[in-house]
């Protein structure tokens, strides 16, 4: 398992690459031994929710699919379920799923009791190389995309490759997409890399 500290500001967070059976443990110690919540979506609970079944609270919070799920009707839900799972602000949400089901969790953990902690665990390469590492959360509103949000920095992010070989193609492309976009900004070397390999 690989551990890269990100920093922002006054706040920092972990994240860590490989295999997510390796990081249970560390999730379990966020939790402090208690169940937590799960906001994912149907698909992805069927793929991948059974590595989570020893530290996630059941039934899941589901939510729909892709940009669907960003709106005010899947943010009340996922607000109400946690209400209803006795959720306090220390309670950690679990996000498991691509950029949306990141997006719209984080930003229910920003507005719960004014603040509880979210643990991504994405299951994009785009939302492992971008959405879930920066604390940026949102729902679409009013026509347009991303309208409301906050910054909320997670608690942890779990990147386990893994979880990448369940995806098609076109999901694949828009993840390298991004990738080599930070090398086109920023790092030169980098872009050279990714042209070879």
């Amino acid at each position: 398992m690989i551990s890269i500290t990100v920093g922002a500001g006054d706040q920092a967070h972990d994240v860590l690459i490989g295999d997510l059976s390796a990081a249970l443990g560390r999730i379990a110690a966020i939790a402090q031994g208690r169940p937590l919540p799960l906001v994912t979506d149907a698909r992805v609970l069927g793929l991948h929710g059974a590595s989570l079944a020893d530290v996630a609270l059941q039934p899941p919070i589901l939510v729909p699919e892709g940009e669907d799920a960003k709106d005010w009707t899947t943010l009340a839900a996922i607000i109400d379920g946690l209400a209803r799972r006795n959720a306090d602000r220390g309670t950690p949400i679990l996000a498991l799923g691509g950029g949306s089901v990141g997006d719209v969790s984080g930003l229910a953990a920003s507005l719960f009791k004014r603040g509880c902690p979210i643990i991504h665990i994405p299951t994009t390469l785009l939302a492992q190389a971008d959405s879930a590492i920066g604390g940026k959360t949102a729902i679409d509103a009013a026509g347009q995309k991303n309208l409301v949000g906050s910054f909320h920095m997670p608690a942890l992010v779990v990147a386990d490759p893994g979880l990448l070989d369940t995806l098609d193609p076109r999901q694949l492309r828009s993840g390298y997409a991004e990738i080599v976009k930070y090398g086109l900004i920023d790092d030169p070397a980098f872009f050279d890399w990714c042209e070879a390999h």
